[in-house]
């Protein structure tokens, strides 16, 4: 008959081999989100960004994605979007950034990197590429042509609300 004690201890093993092996798995997930190059990007767009940094504050801290989050981090065939908590001297906030690709088997294009700071009262707009609607003509000889799509970047107006104000950024670091 097996002791009570030999029991605990196959179960602590048990545990503690288990709890390690999820630890590293969550890790080497963290790691690869790390390298997404629009997630590097977005990185840099805030740390080049000088209304950014007065906003938060220098030097900025980066937080680790929270992968249970699966409403605001996830990587989908032809979208991606990470939110990553930032913090600096100043405040603390998160950072949105959704990324698109137009093909599976192209890399992803950061689409638009959003700063949303602790306070309450500050949303920045860092970057935001929209592509232009097809429009489609009559051509010369009767037959219908479509204009291709265009890849424009938008920077952030000024918006006032009652309750958040969106702050205009004139450079975005490129």
């Amino acid at each position: 008959m097996v002791q009570n004690a030999t029991l605990v201890k196959l179960a602590a093993g048990v545990f503690v081999a288990g709890s390690t092996g999820l630890y590293l798995a969550q890790k080497q997930v963290q790691w690869k989100v790390r390298k997404l190059p629009h997630y590097n990007e977005g990185l840099r767009i805030v740390m080049e960004h000088p209304k950014a940094l007065e906003a938060i504050g220098a030097p900025i801290q980066i937080g680790t994605v929270e992968l249970s989050d699966r409403y605001h981090n996830y990587v989908d065939k032809m979208k991606s979007r990470l939110r990553i908590p930032v913090t600096g001297q100043l405040d603390c906030g998160f950072m949105d950034v959704l990324a698109i690709r137009p093909d599976e088997n192209q890399d992803f294009e950061t689409a638009k990197v959003r700063l949303y700071l602790n306070d309450g009262q500050n949303q920045i707009v860092l970057l935001f590429r929209q592509k232009k609607k097809r429009r489609v003509r009559l051509g010369e000889n009767g037959h219908f042509r479509m204009d291709t799509s265009i890849t424009r970047i938008w920077l952030a107006r000024i918006y006032a609300t009652a309750h958040r104000s969106i702050i205009d950024l004139d450079h975005v670091g490129y």
